[in-house]
């Protein structure tokens, strides 16, 4: 999917504009997030609540915490505190734990709820590093036009000096990395198209169901496939190299262990991480991972976020 910096630009450089009552009525929500990135889960969490998801509601909202809260971790203690406060009374029925890591076990999580969902329904599933931040108008028009699938690509946003900085809780996403940049697919390879929203049930009656994080089995969307929104990927947040190795380590166990073609598709998400890391300049003693002068000369980036004070 070919980046367009262009559209729905400035939503990626503000606070969340809350969806029409059109799609909140009919909107639940899916997430599968690790416990050691408490900074990131709070800006993520919300990012969501503003646009209109009511994950205190129980059934509206299901959140798998990987690999669940180690009580002895600051971070693990964190993660929980903040899940808590957001889900409120909704949390035993809405927040499950998973030891296990993979794109297998993610789908299956997310294909079991939206079996659960009433046919009505409208299921937004980002990753944790994911932020569906195209104009409300836009989401609401694709998705009365295409029976409820509304297609989006990445737009990988970047520190100024490509320093994969700490998150911080207190300054809004946008202007901690404003630079907005076509890296998923141009440099690393990697499919950056995924749905924004999809219904429960295509317009042919059958239930719909994720075959991969980026793929549906349904049939074809009313009017064809819809044109892709851009939203905003933060995939070069302070956490991020050590998050990134760990999954790649994670997947390099999965091969271990397997044989035949199951492996070969394994063997291929795990180099994908591969590629990613390629990319970084691992951090020095006192500092930040940063994105290597390759990358930076290379990629193809569009106008910056405006930072207040510059």
């Amino acid at each position: 999917q070919a980046v367009d910096f262009g559209t729905a630009s400035a939503a990626q450089c503000r606070a969340p504009e809350r969806l029409p009552k059109a799609i909140r009525d009919r909107l639940r929500f899916f997430a599968m997030a690790t416990c050691d990135d408490p900074e990131l889960l709070g800006h993520f969490l919300s990012f969501y609540e503003k646009r209109g998801v009511r994950f205190a509601e129980p059934g509206r909202a299901k959140l798998v915490l990987h690999p669940g809260v180690n009580a002895s971790d600051p971070a693990h203690r964190r993660t929980d505190a903040l899940v808590r406060a957001v889900f409120e009374r909704g949390h035993a029925a809405n927040v499950d734990t998973e030891r296990r890591f993979s794109s297998d076990v993610k789908r299956s999580h997310a294909n079991a709820f939206l079996r659960s969902l009433p046919p009505d329904a409208l299921l937004m599933s980002p990753d944790l590093d994911e932020f569906h931040d195209a104009p409300s108008s836009l989401i609401a028009a694709v998705a009365e036009r295409h029976g409820g699938f509304v297609l989006g690509h990445m737009v990988d946003r970047a520190a100024f000096d490509w320093k994969l900085r700490s998150t911080r809780a207190s300054i809004p996403l946008w202007t901690q990395y404003p630079r907005r940049c076509a890296a998923t697919a141009e440099r690393f390879h990697g499919a950056n198209a995924k749905w924004i929203l999809v219904p429960a049930v295509d317009g042919r009656g059958r239930r719909v169901r994720f075959v991969s994080a980026h793929h549906v089995a349904a049939a074809p969307p009313p009017n064809g496939l819809p044109a892709s929104l851009g939203f905003s990927h933060y995939r070069f947040g302070g956490r991020s190299y050590d998050l990134l190795r760990r999954k790649r380590d994670l997947y390099q166990e999965v091969v271990d262990a397997q044989r035949g073609a199951g492996r070969n598709v394994t063997e291929g998400r795990a180099h994908i991480y591969d590629v990613v890391l390629a990319a970084i300049d691992a951090p020095p003693p006192a500092g930040y991972a940063s994105l290597d002068a390759n990358f930076r000369r290379r990629v193809r980036c569009g106008e910056s976020c405006a930072v207040p004070g510059d």
